[in-house]
């Protein structure tokens, strides 16, 4: 998974030129609307914008510390193969994970995926820690399937990557309280 967020970050900023540079959000943090989704920024500053086109979008924020960087990314995956229960859409994002995290240069520390309650429609969360380098990258992140298009999925994503023994103890915190923002559009 860090090699998919990594690398997907790093490509969706190289790919568009028009976002020559990283644009700060403004604070307090607005809805940022993308699509078929929004949702609310996390009340801090300095998340600035680092890439964004009709999918897909990706901000990032400096840490306390140098190399620690928190990170957002937002998406939709389009054809969703089709399932019959809130069970096997839990299973289909286990196994796209599993294959996304299948990185022999890293560690895994941790991957819990389990479904999340929704009464709009079917979603999974997941937790992975991996630890590359000297470094720990957690993440957690919430993949739902769109409530009028059900072979569309919204994915976000919000990361920490950080030095073992620094990281940071509201994450989990943070984490819940920007993916419970999605909300669906459309």
């Amino acid at each position: 998974m860090k090699r998919f967020l990594g690398l997907g970050l790093i490509a969706l900023a190289a790919c568009h030129a028009s976002i020559p540079k990283p644009q700060a959000l403004p604070y307090p943090p607005q809805r940022i609307f993308q699509n078929v989704f929004s949702f609310l920024p996390p009340a801090e500053l300095g998340w600035v914008m680092l890439a964004r086109d009709a999918h897909q979008l990706a901000l990032g924020r400096a840490g306390s510390s140098p190399d620690e960087a928190y990170g957002i990314q937002g998406r939709v995956f389009l054809r969703l193969p089709a399932y019959a229960s809130d069970e096997e859409f839990v299973d289909l994002i286990r196994k796209a994970l599993a294959e996304q995290s299948a990185d022999p240069s890293y560690k895994t520390l941790k991957h819990e995926v389990s479904a999340e309650p929704s009464k709009l429609t079917s979603c999974a969360k997941s937790h992975f820690v991996a630890e590359d380098m000297a470094m720990i990258l957690e993440v957690r992140t919430l993949s739902c399937a769109h409530p009028k298009r059900r072979d569309a999925v919204v994915t976000l994503v919000f990361s920490h990557r950080y030095y073992p023994g620094q990281a940071d103890p509201k994450f989990a915190e943070k984490a819940a309280a920007f993916l419970s923002s999605l909300e669906f559009l459309e």
